[in-house]
Order: C-alpha cells, then sequence, then structure tokens
C-alpha cells in the first residue's frame, strides 16, 4: 500500500507483540484505514493471534470496550472530523501506553505515481484528490479504461457526491449546511459569510469548519480554503439549483454590504435567475462602473446582467448606454444595439444626445450612410443648445463627405 509503510510495521509489530494492544490509525474519510483493518485481520490470522477490527471507533462507548476479550489485540479506525459518541472511551484508549497512534497521512505525489503506475498525470490527480487514497485508487482504476483524466472525473462524480454526502452525515450536524454554503461562497470564503448564507451562528460554524479541516474536505477554517478538487466539483454538479439560487441571493445581499464586496456580490448574482429587485441591479451597475477602466468583459457581463432586473425607464436607458460604451470599450458587438434600445427610453430631451453617440458609433464601424442618416435625424428634432447642434453638424459632414449619395448634403 503506497505511503503506509508506517501503519503497515505498527499492524506487524501489534501482531508479533505477545500482550494485547490497542492500534489506533488515524485519518480522514477515504484515508484507507478499511484496507488496512483488512491487512490487519489477514496478518493476524496467518499468526494465529485473536484480533478485534473496529471500522469506527467513534461509536465506542465504556460498554463495548468492556465487552472485547482482554487477550485480544484491537486495530481500530478512527475518523478524524467524526462526530464521538457519548462519553470519552476513545480517549481513554488513547492515553493508555499499549495504545499505538498512527496517523494516514494525504498521499505524496510519489506515493499517488506508484498507485497510477504512471508519472505523467501523477502531479494533477495528487492536486485532484489531495491525497486521498480512496479517491486516489478509484482515479487508477479509471484511468485503466479511459486515458483521458476529465472523462475520468466527469465518470466518478455521481459516486464521489453519493460517498462524501454520507460521510459530511458522521460530521457534526452543522458541517452538511456549512459545505452547502461554501459551494456558494466561494473559495477562499470568510467563514462569517459561509455562516451567514448557511444561516449558522458562529458557534456553530467554527467548530464544522475545524472538522471539515479534520475530515481533509478544507485546508484552512478561516477564510475557508478548499482541499481535494475532485470532491468539491462532484458536491457542486450534485447541489439543487433552487436551494442554491438563494443561497448566492443571500451571499450577494451580505457582500454588497461590504467595503470591497462589490465585485464579489456581482458575482453571484450572474450565477443566478434575475432577482426581481431593484437592489441586484444596483450591485451589479456599481460594480460594472468599478471594473469600467481595468476589465471590459466583467463590465460588459455584469451590465447585461442588471438589465434583466427591473428598474424604471430612465434608469435602463443610463443602463443601456453604460452597456454600449462598454462595448466600444472593449471592442465587442453589441453597442449598436444598446443605442437603439436606450433611443426608445431615454426622455425627447436627451435623444439627440444619443442619436449623436450612435451616428459616431457607425462612423466608427465604417458605415458611413447610416452615421450620417442617424445624425440628421437627430438635427431634425427640435431642442436647445448651440453646442450640440454644432457637434451634430461637424459629424454629419464627416460622416457625409465618405458617402457620395449624400456630397451635396455635405457641401
Amino acid at each position: 500500500m503506497a505511503g503506509r509503510d508506517g501503519a503497515l510495521a505498527a499492524i506487524d509489530d501489534l501482531v508479533a507483540s505477545p500482550e494485547p494492544r490497542w492500534l489506533l490509525l488515524e485519518g480522514p474519510p477515504g484515508c484507507g484505514a478499511s484496507t488496512l483493518l483488512a491487512v490487519a485481520q489477514r496478518r493476524a490470522s496467518e499468526a494465529g493471534r485473536q484480533l478485534v477490527c473496529i471500522e469506527d471507533a467513534q461509536r465506542l462507548d465504556e460498554n463495548t470496550v468492556g465487552g472485547i476479550p482482554p487477550e485480544a489485540s484491537v486495530v481500530a479506525a478512527v475518523r478524524l472530523g467524526a462526530e464521538p459518541a457519548a462519553g470519552a472511551a476513545l480517549t481513554a484508549i488513547a492515553a493508555r501506553t499499549s495504545t499505538t497512534t498512527v496517523a494516514l497521512e494525504p498521499l505524496t505525489t510519489d506515493d499517488v505515481k506508484t498507485v497510477l503506475g504512471r508519472d505523467d498525470q501523477a502531479a494533477e490527480c495528487t492536486e485532484l484528490t489531495g491525497g486521498n487514497a480512496l479517491l486516489t485508487a478509484r482515479l487508477a482504476e479509471a484511468l485503466e479504461q479511459h486515458p483521458d483524466l476529465e472523462t475520468c472525473t466527469e465518470e466518478l462524480s455521481d459516486w464521489i457526491a453519493r460517498y462524501w454526502t454520507a460521510e459530511l452525515l458522521r460530521l457534526p450536524p452543522a458541517a452538511k449546511p456549512l459545505v452547502d454554503a461554501l459551494l456558494v461562497a466561494g473559495d477562499p470564503a470568510p467563514l462569517w459569510l459561509a455562516a451567514e448564507v448557511a444561516k449558522l451562528d458562529r458557534d456553530n460554524a467554527a467548530p464544522a469548519a475545524d472538522a471539515l479541516v479534520l475530515a481533509g474536505l478544507l485546508a484552512t477554517a478561516d477564510p475557508a480554503r478548499r482541499r481535494m478538487p475532485l470532491v468539491w466539483q462532484a458536491l457542486q454538479a450534485a447541489a439543487a439549483g433552487a436551494v442554491h439560487d438563494g443561497a448566492h441571493r443571500r451571499a450577494a445581499q451580505l457582500l454588497a454590504q461590504t467595503e470591497d464586496g462589490l465585485e464579489r456580490a456581482a458575482e453571484h448574482l450572474t450565477k443566478i435567475p434575475p432577482v426581481g429587485e431593484p437592489w441586484a441591479a444596483t450591485v451589479l451597475r456599481d460594480a460594472a462602473r468599478e471594473a469600467a477602466e481595468t476589465d471590459g468583459g466583467r463590465c460588459t457581463a455584469w451590465l447585461e446582467r442588471a438589465l434583466k432586473e427591473p428598474v424604471e425607464p430612465q434608469t435602463r436607458a443610463e443602463d443601456l448606454l453604460d452597456l454600449a460604451a462598454a462595448h466600444e470599450r472593449s471592442g465587442t458587438d453589441g453597442a449598436g444595439d444598446a443605442y437603439r434600445q436606450a433611443l426608445r427610453l431615454v426622455p425627447e430631451a436627451g435623444r439627440r444626445r444619443v442619436h449623436l453617440l450612435l451616428g459616431r458609433h457607425l462612423f466608427g464601424c465604417g458605415d458611413y450612410r447610416a452615421s450620417a442618416l442617424e445624425l440628421d435625424r437627430a438635427l431634425a428634432l427640435d431642442g436647445p443648445g448651440d453646442e450640440l447642434r454644432i457637434e451634430l453638424l461637424s459629424a454629419y459632414v464627416a460622416a457625409a463627405r465618405f458617402d457620395r449619395t449624400l456630397d451635396d448634403a455635405a457641401a
């Protein structure tokens, strides 16, 4: 067994000991403890020694321990992070001088190479599984059938989600709702945010996060930083859509109230259907304006998403003009359509300015005739402001000179 030399040596020592002893194998779910128990049972049988193997030592109580034959040695698997049974039986056993405890650490990349029987995918598999022995073994089996790693992870996704959903039920009761919240809150996520999304108080959220660290799902508790990406991907794929929509909405509301959470709030809103409330459009609009000069892609995406929320016509027109400007800055299609939609919404007094913007956009696209005609429509509208009329005339003459059908007008 790759990476388990210390545990195997401890089993051999226990089997060879003339006195009854205890061996505790501590590790997270999927650490290979079950396989080691089977190895211990086989070696004890071969040596003619009486051995008791316990799959879940957390469930031990004084009565169970008292029922073990005094002449028998015991190998017990201790699931880190799991809820202990009432009483202090396991604590007392661990404190005995006749007890040896072996920590089943995550597999290293070299260990994973041994399991896979190949070097080329070992580092990536170690990252995906977090060195979890069971995940690595299942992935190795899948890779024997399909050398494409992505295909293998997709095929294993349902099994991984079922296995870890069951394992989460062994952890403190707050662990499962906290994981559901972390699927929404992101990686890394401040624990306060995940707790609020899960509707947990801090007294329950903190121990649950610690249990997730022990179970191998998190690298750190606060901020909650994930391990084993393969598990999180599978849990994400199995997550119920409607439940997570509500969690994303709650996360967005909470983050929008923090000093630096605006962009993350907008990201949450882009992952769900329209909220149907004006605050969502405000968050998306404000985030887009902050990103306007640094990230044209996100600015455009957030404005497009803001337009799916209910807002007043005048505000919608302003959002459309911002969207058109964002398209122009990033050189993407859509500015013309946004200007045309804005024209239908702006008050009459503001239409000439939008016609001018659309005319300039069309000129920049090389559609000189359409540009001139658009500017001509603006010139036909009544409105104050000699400076705006001068801008319109100047832009119209420039466009008309590039289109021979409008030579007379330009002249």
